[in-house]
């Protein structure tokens, strides 16, 4: 079960790619992913999945929005059918990389193999830095490539812990 609000949005604190950070009526945080909301203005009434912030886990004090309701209805995109959240009332439908429509198709098709190269298998995304901070210290000049199986719901683009190795070219 998860637990919902209906709130204001007060402020947009951040808006960047494809992550919207805010402030809602209360004073509380929330995180709104463009891919899944429609777009949200100052003043529109949002409905925030609060359970996270409720049961005091990790999420860093945010709620998530799951639908604008100031906005109009939003058609989900055509492309790729691999669904996420599957048999969810949340599922929605995202493009694999793998698949020929994805810009990405014709990289992946050309790696053949991970043949001779090391390999860490972590069952969480958050063991990704301690790994990569692990094998950096072993081996500074390591190359590292991260493969993110399709099993969880966190998507590439939301991770802030990728986006961060990058930056720092680990």
């Amino acid at each position: 079960m998860y637990n919902v609000k209906e709130l204001k949005v007060k402020k947009i604190i951040n808006a960047s790619g494809q992550k919207m950070e805010l402030e809602l009526e209360d004073g509380s945080l929330a995180i709104a992913y463009t891919q899944f909301t429609p777009e949200i203005k100052e003043e529109d009434t949002v409905v925030v999945n609060t359970t996270a912030v409720d049961l005091e886990l990790g999420s860093g004090g945010y709620h998530f929005v799951l639908y604008n309701l100031d906005a109009e209805n939003k058609k989900g995109s055509p492309d790729g059918h691999i669904m996420k959240l599957r048999y969810t009332p949340l599922q929605f439908s995202t493009l694999a990389v793998e698949s020929q429509e994805s810009e990405y198709h014709k990289v992946l098709s050309d790696k053949l193999s991970i043949e001779g190269m090391p390999i860490i298998i972590g069952s969480l995304h958050s063991q990704l830095a301690a790994s990569v901070a692990n094998a950096k210290h072993l081996n500074p000049h390591i190359n590292i490539a991260y493969i993110m199986t399709d099993g969880a719901s966190l998507s590439i683009w939301l991770s802030d812990t990728v986006k961060e190795l990058k930056e720092k070219k680990l």
